[in-house]
């Protein structure tokens, strides 16, 4: 019996083994991001599904033509680019989902860039409801996703970005 259920939720895509599904507007953001033409986007689920909600950068790819270049990346990522994702984060109003192209530089002076997914759900200000429904859809996203780094914080202190440099560097 054990077996059978276990064979029923794998053949179900990805999303919906918690009956949430990414929109293909989502899916083209995720795409977008592993291929490093989206810095940075957060997603959300409204009404049953998971939409892109913020996404860096927009159509005007102007504004971040500068950190095409990885070293330029790398250098402003702290003081320009983690500053917009983590304001961005802390306005949202329920849990939200990042995937983050999270650049350093290493301690032998290496620059590194990789992907990351942020679950980012503050237990204070999330109705239960939507912190299960949120739960339920975390494994989905991060298979969909598919990176290596996925980076839970359920509080504002778990975003500080030494926590999450150090999670990256490791």
């Amino acid at each position: 019996m054990r077996e059978r259920n276990r064979s029923f939720y794998q053949a179900l895509p990805e999303f919906e083994q918690s009956g949430i599904a990414a929109t293909q507007e989502a899916i083209e953001v995720i795409e977008g991001a592993r291929k490093k033409q989206v810095l940075y986007a957060l997603f959300k689920i409204q009404d049953g599904v998971i939409v892109p909600d913020v996404v860096f950068p927009g159509a005007d790819k102007a504004e971040s033509a500068a950190w095409q270049r990885d070293d330029a990346y790398a250098k402003d990522f702290k003081t320009q680019v983690y500053p917009n994702i983590l304001s961005a984060l802390k306005a949202a109003q329920g849990a939200r989902f990042a995937i983050v192209d999270f650049a350093y530089v290493n301690n032998e002076g290496g620059v590194r860039r990789n992907l990351v997914v942020i679950s980012y759900c503050n237990d204070k200000h999330v109705k239960a409801k939507d912190k299960m429904m949120f739960a339920s859809s975390r494994t989905g996203f991060e298979a969909k996703a598919n990176v290596s780094k996925k980076y839970s914080a359920n509080d504002e202190s778990d975003l500080d970005y030494s926590l999450l440099h150090e999670f990256m560097s490791h």
